[in-house]
């Protein structure tokens, strides 16, 4: 078989004319330069796909109408990332004293563990990273280190954890602690907050490496029940969080900053490709109240 010949390298210059070629309309040439030299171009590419078909844009299709969506991007994931901090934060409290009270190590001992191979699984993370802790002199780790031998109670392990380590430590648990665990903190069904926790770390290590979030397809599904919207975009994973954000008022004002953030780009975004209903407004409103039933 013939070996492709990579692509060539461009100038920023010869990037927007490539696309002028294909169709794109270019009011400012200098300054789309200037854009380019700060958003690599391969990552612009991710949102020009929806606004093509095969190599040619759709009519009347602009370079400022594709930073728009960029923009939009960025800045809900920007939103996102503060939201999902109050949720991973709060998630992390309410395991670690649930858990603390069973047994203070008790992320280290297999008999609160479903599968022994799970476990295991699960101390080679938490070792690395207890290990990466201790390469970057982090003080509480130092601290049981020198006055404890070296073991972290689980109040203190979850400290060190990503959120995609403490959602597999979570999978990992009994189903009966799981389900004493939700039932007093979560007040959400285990089977349910397996699952979103799951794919909240997802979308959290989406976030963390500036990944694309408008028009995605995610992989990863939370398990939603009767509700009339897709479970693969990120409205999905909004409405979830919606229920797991621990205060009212942080969920509220996230809410309006959405609201604000759509006003200000709806006439450049699509709604379906973020998987938002047509009264997306309402359900957030309805989300808000159903968590404080």
């Amino acid at each position: 078989m013939d070996e492709i010949a990579p692509k060539p390298w461009r100038s920023f210059e010869q990037q927007l004319e490539l696309l002028t070629e294909r169709g794109l309309i270019i009011e400012d040439k200098g300054q789309a330069a200037e854009y380019l030299s700060s958003v690599n171009y391969y990552r612009l590419s991710g949102y020009i796909l929806s606004f093509k078909t095969r190599d040619l844009f759709h009519r009347g299709v602009t370079f400022d109408h594709i930073v728009a969506v960029y923009e939009f991007d960025r800045n809900l994931r920007n939103l996102l990332t503060g939201l999902l901090e109050l949720i991973e934060i709060s998630t992390r409290t309410g395991i670690a004293y649930f858990l603390g009270r069973i047994d203070r190590e008790a992320h280290l001992h297999g008999k609160h563990f479903l599968i022994e191979g799970e476990h295991s699984n699960f101390l080679k993370n938490y070792f690395r990273i207890t290990d990466e802790a201790r390469r970057g002199h982090e003080l509480f780790v130092e601290h049981h280190d020198a006055k404890y031998g070296g073991i972290l109670p689980i109040w203190a392990a979850v400290e060190i954890m990503s959120f995609g380590v403490l959602s597999r430590m979570f999978r990992a648990l009994k189903n009966d602690i799981k389900k004493s665990l939700c039932s007093e903190f979560f007040g959400v069904n285990w089977v349910y907050m397996q699952s979103w926790l799951h794919a909240l770390a997802h979308l959290r290590n989406v976030s963390a490496h500036y990944g694309r979030i408008y028009d995605k397809k995610f992989s990863i599904q939370p398990k939603i029940s009767n509700e009339p919207f897709s479970r693969d975009k990120v409205f999905a994973y909004i409405y979830v969080a919606g229920v797991l954000c621990p205060v009212d008022d942080d969920w509220n004002y996230f809410v309006t900053k959405l609201e604000e953030l759509i006003e200000t780009y709806e006439d450049n975004i699509e709604f379906d490709h973020i998987g938002f209903t047509n009264n997306w407004v309402w359900s957030s409103i309805i989300l808000v109240e159903s968590t404080n039933s």
